[in-house]
């Protein structure tokens, strides 16, 4: 298996750029690659759990959780909605972690947020489910 230093002085004999700073910086990018999907995956326990109390459906958590999935439409009939639905879910992640190793006090706040989050979040859900259920393209029996 080649070293990472040969794998670079290929990649800069084949690369349109001739310059060292573009290959670090696209080295320091494709580096951090790893990072990012570990980071993306940290979620999917936690959003789990969302599922397990009823907050949002079980198959919602793999395209909200996925890398690549949640920035698709992933079955809504619109894209944009789905992609608030991820915002939404990320954020009562990020403060599910943040809540840990916390005082009392203050993880009763965040306790707060993360109901307010998974009230929007299911109302979010709701109004997708019943938009699909409606539209004219399940009416054609």
């Amino acid at each position: 298996m080649p070293s990472i230093a040969e794998l670079r002085e290929r990649a800069l004999a084949d690369s349109p750029f001739d310059d060292e700073k573009t290959a670090g910086i696209l080295e320091d990018h494709f580096a951090a690659v790893p990072r990012r999907i570990a980071f993306a995956l940290e979620r999917w326990p936690e959003l789990a759990h969302e599922a397990a109390i009823g907050v949002i459906d079980a198959d919602e958590v793999r395209t909200t959780a996925h890398p690549i999935l949640r920035f698709t439409r992933a079955g809504w009939s619109d894209a944009a909605a789905h992609r608030e639905f991820v915002r939404l879910a990320n954020r009562i992640a990020l403060r599910k972690r943040q809540q840990r190793n916390r005082p009392d006090d203050t993880a009763r706040l965040y306790q707060l947020e993360i109901i307010k989050l998974r009230m929007q979040l299911k109302e979010m859900a709701n109004i997708e489910r019943h938009t699909s259920e409606g539209s004219p393209s399940s009416n054609h029996e």
